[in-house]
């Protein structure tokens, strides 16, 4: 079994716990994972089941899949987690692509702050969107990020994010600093009126 996919499946602390003990158990890295969507109050009230999921590859974190998609809320914890293991990686991965189903970008701020601390271990093609609004200081860590020479992302994709003139014109500058990027796509309903 190489591929797993549970997005917009109802998924809780059972489910997830189990998930994270057989990949734990099989002692290598799935190509594939997509997981998340609506949770029922009786799982959320006991915590994010996402956060304790992506806890649990801390002391493995190259165990975490090599391409992982999320369906998430906008708590800024499991965001800030997900940094940290991507951190503690020995190899960057393949894919990461963040579904939020919040409207708020400060999740993403938590992110791209820990990706920061190790940007070598930014992941090859960064997929984020569904709709989110990107504060302005989300985009200028996106572009902070971009810009490290250390960096070595050559894909990002921005879907329904909202995106302004004055944070369009930002990630532009960064992209002439940067040599490894070789896609970069804002979709029609990231612009606004005035992007």
């Amino acid at each position: 079994l190489e591929e797993i996919g549970l997005a917009y499946n109802p998924i809780g602390h059972g489910g997830l716990r189990s998930i994270a003990t057989a990949i734990a158990n099989r002692g290598r890295a799935l190509k594939f994972l997509s997981i998340g969507g609506s949770l029922g109050w009786e799982e959320m009230k006991n915590g994010d089941p996402l956060l304790v999921f992506i806890r649990s590859f801390l002391l493995l974190p190259d165990l975490l899949p090599k391409c992982l998609e999320l369906s998430l809320y906008g708590d800024p914890d499991v965001f800030k987690a997900l940094g940290e293991v991507i951190t503690k990686r020995t190899c960057p991965m393949n894919t990461l692509k963040l579904k939020c189903l919040s409207r708020e970008g400060d999740a993403i701020l938590v992110f791209m702050g820990a990706l920061q601390s190790s940007p070598h271990q930014t992941p090859k093609l960064i997929d984020i969107g569904q709709p989110m609004y990107l504060s302005s200081d989300a985009i200028i860590a996106i572009s902070t990020l971009l810009q490290n020479q250390e960096c070595k992302i050559e894909g990002l994709v921005l879907r329904q994010t909202r995106i302004y003139d004055e944070s369009l014109a930002q990630i532009s500058l960064s992209l002439q600093k940067n040599v490894t990027l070789r896609e970069f796509i804002v979709d029609t309903k990231s612009l606004t009126n005035t992007g």
